[in-house]
């Protein structure tokens, strides 16, 4: 099939005719041209619209932390601050604002270990933070003191101390000589023995003399004798079992409960 300067194949008025056979081999030679040798590139074309916003997707796994950036270089040195005066301390804000309500620049006064200093851009009191550092270390021992001058006897006496332990006894001594006899001791008081037992009866005695007759006795007091109820009478005996004497008793009468 011959060609055309550019590469296009046409077939011959003596070719049979095949008209999806010429197209497709004329639309081949036309992409291989058109490949081969691209045309300059046409004009942009307007902006579509935005398409709608697409899902969410996934997070990522973090990446690896990066080697730390060389340290960059110092800053200027700042403008020369303002001295701080601290004039004295109060309880609470309330009570400097009370007291100073307006200060100076340089003016500070401390509340509960901050610092407030006087703002001449807020003109007001500001916190500046607490001014008092960390605890420092412990410094080294300081060297002994002279020793003071003795202090005055005291004249009250110190409590006694405990009793010492007892001590080992010590090694016995060599035999003393004989002393001589000391004078007699007092009498002891010894114990009183148990009485023995008592001794059979002896033989009576013979009969002593008649004594002389005694003095008289005194007269006796009538006594009436009276179940518990008679009580008329003074100097009677009652008796009854009750245990509870009957009224109307007296002194000198005998009450007898069985």
């Amino acid at each position: 099939m011959p060609n055309t300067g550019k590469g296009f194949s046409y077939p011959n008025y003596s070719d049979t005719p095949d008209v999806p056979r010429d197209l497709q081999d004329l639309a081949n030679d036309i992409d291989a041209y058109l490949t081969a040798n691209p045309g300059p590139s046409g004009p942009s074309g307007p902006s579509g619209p935005s398409g709608p916003s697409g899902p969410t997707g996934t997070a990522g796994t973090n990446g690896a932390v990066g080697a730390t950036g060389p340290s960059g270089p110092s800053g200027p040195s700042g403008p020369q601050g303002t001295a701080v005066t601290i004039l004295g301390t109060y309880a609470s804000l309330g009570d400097l604002q009370t007291a100073v309500p307006t200060g100076s620049a340089g003016n500070g006064y401390l509340i509960g270990g901050n610092l407030y200093v006087w703002s001449t851009i807020t003109s007001a009191w500001v916190n500046v933070g607490n001014i008092q550092g960390p605890t420092g270390a412990t410094g080294p021992t300081g060297p002994t003191g002279a020793t003071g001058a003795s202090g005055a006897n005291s004249v009250v006496p110190g409590p006694s101390g405990p009793s010492g332990p007892s001590g080992p006894s010590g090694p016995a001594g060599a035999a003393g000589i004989q002393g001589i006899q000391g004078p007699s001791g007092p009498t002891g008081a010894g114990l009183s023995g148990a009485s023995g037992p008592v001794g059979p009866t002896g033989p009576s005695g013979p009969a002593g003399p008649s004594g002389a007759t005694g003095p008289s006795g005194t007269a006796g007091v009538a006594v009436a004798y009276s179940n518990g109820t008679d009580t008329a009478n003074l100097n009677k005996i009652f008796y009854n079992t009750t245990g509870t004497p009957p009224s109307g008793t007296a002194a000198g009468d005998i009450y007898i409960y069985y």
